[in-house]
């Protein structure tokens, strides 16, 4: 569900943060995350 994402992506996160620096900085994050949901609210990817 839609609410598994973020999840997902923050336990990710947790796992590079004990190796290197993240790929993906909050601001890229947070950009990607408003780009899924409008994706999701027009019932593209959602499922």
């Amino acid at each position: 569900g839609l609410g598994d994402w973020p999840k997902a992506t923050l336990r990710e996160r947790r796992k590079q943060n004990q190796g290197a620096k993240p790929l993906i900085g909050d601001f890229e994050q947070a950009q990607l995350w408003q780009v899924w949901q409008r994706t999701c609210s027009r019932g593209l990817i959602c499922k």
